[in-house]
């Protein structure tokens, strides 16, 4: 009976050791490329930008500034005491000059990376969502009832120009190398300036989704993205607009492609979303967090950073 009973248990033992073994090779467990940067706050956060792999930005609620010198590592807040105003969007000309924008056309701008901030005066009061400079001086922003603004200055004096948007904008992108902008907003709508966003022209996109966010990589390949899972795709120049499968019913706030097969879309929920393949199929990948996560920015080194709510930051060496 002894005997019995041990052979027994040597073969129960060596069954779910063989069986564990086989199990544990044939599905390796899945590895998120992204881990979690320490942000040191619990404030939302709603974009970031890096000057080059080691400066970078992020900026959200009640005016939080925080800055990096070693590519996330650690990050510290600044202290500007200029507004306690939601902050949405930054964005940098050069290593030095930086400007933010948000709430009640709360403007605020450095010319010493980051040091050193100022408040400058807008000629709307509205919410600003998206900051871009086309150069060294001139920059771009929009925001709620279709608003965009200009400066030729590199940020210090505002000016209006007129609009064909009355519904919110989102986003704001420049086609590499050009003169072209285009931006994109509530009710699926797209808009489009080839002279540096002195004048808009409307295309239709014949989607009524809400749309946060958009990219081009060149004159004629563009992709947008926004509410109920939607991404959209266009070839021409935003003539024409083709929807792509996302896998996913959540908001997507921000799109970005590093060249022209490869980019990457973060939403609601810490959902991210990669393509290898210019949209064709969008892969989910594995996330680490559930925080909504509202801007993601990939520098020419391929590293990347995404920012979300409850001071979400999150880093990868190869995305």
């Amino acid at each position: 009976m002894i005997l019995k009973y041990s052979i027994f248990h040597l073969y129960l033992y060596l069954i779910l050791f063989y069986g564990c073994n086989q199990t544990s090779i044939n599905n390796p467990p899945v590895e998120s490329s992204w881990s979690i940067q320490n942000s040191g706050t619990n404030s939302n956060l709603k974009s970031v930008f890096f000057t080059d792999d080691n400066n970078g930005f992020a900026v959200g609620n009640a005016g939080i500034i925080l800055k990096t010198v070693n590519s996330g590592i650690t990050w510290q807040r600044i202290n500007t005491s200029l507004t306690t105003s939601n902050l949405y969007s930054i964005a940098f000309s050069n290593d030095l000059t930086g400007i933010a924008v948000g709430f009640n056309s709360t403007i605020i701008r450095t010319t010493d990376l980051g040091l050193t901030w100022s408040l400058t005066d807008a000629p709307v009061n509205i919410l600003l969502t998206s900051v871009l400079f086309l150069n060294n001086n001139t920059v771009i922003a929009a925001g709620y009832n279709g608003t965009i603004i200009k400066s030729t200055n590199s940020g210090i004096d505002w000016f209006n120009i007129t609009s064909p948007a009355t519904s919110d904008l989102h986003g704001l992108c420049r086609v590499p190398n050009t003169s072209e902008l285009y931006t994109c907003g509530i009710g699926g709508m797209v808009y489009y300036s080839n002279d540096g966003g002195s004048f808009w022209f409307a295309k239709n996109t014949n989607i009524s989704d809400n749309l946060y966010s958009i990219f081009f990589i060149n004159s004629y390949t563009g992709y947008a993205c926004g509410s109920n899972g939607r991404i959209i795709k266009t070839v021409n120049s935003g003539l024409n607009w083709t929807l792509q499968n996302s896998r996913t019913t959540y908001a997507l706030s921000s799109v970005f492609f590093t060249d022209s097969v490869r980019g990457y879309i973060v939403g609601d929920y810490g959902v991210i979303l990669k393509t290898t393949n210019s949209g064709n199929n969008w892969i989910k990948d594995k996330t680490v967090t559930t925080s909504y996560l509202r801007d993601i920015f990939i520098s020419v080194f391929n590293k990347g950073w995404i920012v979300g709510e409850n001071g979400t930051i999150l880093y990868s060496s190869s995305p």
